[in-house]
């Protein structure tokens, strides 16, 4: 067996594995002027449920107690989907693929490989788009994979060769038109390898464009391939799009993938999942860790397959006050297989107290750790794309206030502090390649911000 099918069977597996048997993930938010504490404390949170139905979620203050001064808090909610089976659904999916010049050489070889793949895994009554993207886009209208079908698409990609620049915008466009017949479960799965150069060049705008797409009833992939890709962007586009995130440093790696979403897209449990994080009065919500905060302090969630989980770490800030306070009400709602919108919801209530010490040993120190991680990585991140920019000064000061995070919990720093003391070094001697930083800081912060919707090769 050589090195390439050794490490697709491989990657298959592992994928497999992790999306239909992983928990909830560590994640969650923290404030640098919490001190750290040794794990000594026995407390633990008492998280309250929401009702059980496709989706379910549990929701915990990480403090059993809060002050009666006021300030920050911290609430973590696990969603979880039913295991029940779902009958498999006719597929309609759209492949987006990069043919701009960075793809020459091994990576357009291998996207071409990936893409006839896919063509011999539909079945007859699947649909497949093609859509080929460099400074313009070019399509493959949506068509049956009979034998017919199938010849026509192989055609249609062995044809593809790189030039151009990156216009990402058009990809997407392009995909999400052709699509817009389709009978069946229908994903769209966008493959690039470079940063957006031409159309529209605007995160937020194409986050947006993304999101659209999702309400409409399309669910957006996005794969970045090799070294040269924009991290943040690839991964908003995922987020807003319901669907997963890839970062393939290997291209072979790309052939599991593709077949990965065709399983998905087979037997969806739950789309267009919103996650509304209703504060209680006096409470504001400042962030999720790793989200985007949408108006009405609501966040996205990517599509639910049978037993797939997510977590949401969330940070608030409480006015002083006396008795008990709700925290937050969190409301999910998500569109079911039969097409029917369902919801649960649930509240968290905390006591408050005078009592500073009181306080601080209802700390549950576990769930008070996931958060720190989660917000520490997530100035990382921040830090990692400063350098890329080349702002080394403002990715140091970054990476500085991501160890302070680190430190309001012994329990995270310690596993965190070496990590941080290499990077800074690395960072002020200069003996880094920025991108690889970037992507490198990306792939950790996902195992924190509690997000199971993604491929890392």
């Amino acid at each position: 067996m050589n090195r390439t099918t050794t490490l697709l069977a491989a990657a298959a597996v592992l994928t497999l594995v992790a999306l239909l048997t992983q928990g909830p993930r560590t994640t969650s938010s923290t404030a640098a002027s919490t001190p750290a504490r040794p794990s000594m404390s026995s407390t633990v949170a008492a998280p309250v449920a929401s009702a059980a139905g496709t989706l379910s979620f549990t929701a915990a203050s990480t403090h059993q107690l809060l002050s009666t001064n006021g300030g920050d808090a911290w609430a973590v909610i696990d969603v979880t989907a039913s295991k029940d089976d779902v009958a498999l659904q006719r597929v309609s999916l759209a492949v987006v693929i990069d043919v701009s010049g960075s793809m020459a050489g091994d990576k357009m070889f291998q996207a071409r490989n990936a893409a006839r793949a896919l063509v011999n895994r539909l079945g007859d009554d699947d649909e497949l788009a093609l859509v080929a993207f460099s400074d313009r886009a070019r399509s493959w209208s949506l068509t049956r994979m009979d034998t017919t079908g199938r010849l026509r698409a192989i055609t249609w990609i062995d044809q593809l060769g790189p030039d151009g620049s990156t216009n990402i915008s058009a990809g997407l466009e392009a995909g999400e038109k052709t699509l817009g017949n389709a009978l069946g479960s229908r994903r769209l799965v966008l493959v690039s390898d470079g940063k957006a150069t031409a159309g529209d060049v605007d995160r937020a705008s194409l986050e947006r464009r993304a999101m659209a797409t999702h309400e409409r009833g399309t669910t957006l992939t996005a794969i970045g391939v090799g070294d040269d890709f924009d991290p943040g962007l690839m991964r908003g586009l995922a987020q807003s799009g319901g669907g997963f995130y890839g970062d393939l440093r290997q291209p072979e790696a790309l052939e599991v993938v593709l077949a990965q979403e065709l399983e998905l897209a087979r037997k969806p449990l739950a789309r267009n999942v919103t996650l509304e994080l209703a504060p209680g009065s006096d409470v504001m919500v400042v962030s999720a860790a790793g989200r985007t905060l949408l108006p009405g302090s609501t966040v996205t969630l990517p599509d639910f397959a049978a037993g797939a989980t997510a977590r949401v770490l969330v940070k608030l800030q409480h006015v002083p006050g006396l008795g008990v306070v709700t925290l937050v009400s969190p409301k999910l709602s998500w569109t079911n297989t039969a097409g029917v919108r369902e919801a649960a919801q649930a509240s968290v209530v905390v006591a408050r107290s005078e009592d500073a010490v009181a306080v601080a040993g209802s700390r549950d120190e576990a769930l008070y750790a996931d958060v720190a991680r989660a917000f520490g990585n997530e100035q990382l991140v921040l830090a990692s794309e400063a350098l890329e920019r080349g702002d080394r000064s403002n990715a140091l000061g970054l990476l500085d206030r991501a160890r302070a995070v680190f430190g309001t919990s012994a329990d995270a720093l310690a596993g965190e502090d070496a990590v941080m003391s290499d990077t800074k070094k690395r960072w002020e001697s200069g003996s880094y390649d920025a991108k690889r930083e970037s992507k490198d800081a990306m792939k950790k912060s996902l195992k924190t911000f509690g997000e199971t919707n993604n491929y890392a090769y």
